[in-house]
């Protein structure tokens, strides 16, 4: 898999971005260390791994559909007036996150993408 984005959660005691080790043939459990405070994040379930894999997946796909986001679009309609977002606008904007509820605790795990910055046009 090609590490073209790293995937980390926010540190549940200082804050701070704790990368999270993530390969589809990587055994469980994925352990991981907060590099400012030390506290461990460990990820054991299959449940928890399945969907960490979904969304690994679908931010792949993103990246293998590159090419053809400047001219996809998503269409916002507000009364009689549409409005074209191209996805390659949008995601270069947004960041992509996963939420999950892992021991009653909410934690937001997100990808930085580095393959979707914007480049300039060819004329």
């Amino acid at each position: 898999m090609s590490n073209d984005f790293s995937m980390h959660l926010k540190c549940t005691h200082c804050g701070e971005a704790v990368d999270i080790p993530f390969e589809p043939s990587m055994p469980l459990p994925w352990i991981s260390c907060c590099p400012k405070c030390g506290k461990q994040f460990g990820i054991e379930s299959e449940s928890i791994a399945h969907q960490i894999k979904l969304f690994t997946d679908l931010c792949h796909q993103i990246k293998a559909s590159e090419e053809i986001l400047s001219s996809a679009s998503i269409a916002v309609s507000v009364g009689s007036t549409e409005v074209k977002v191209p996805f390659k606008l949008l995601l270069t904007r947004l960041k992509s996150t996963l939420d999950l509820e892992i021991d009653g605790q909410k934690l937001c795990i997100s990808k930085r993408a580095e393959f979707l910055k914007t480049t300039p046009t060819q004329s």
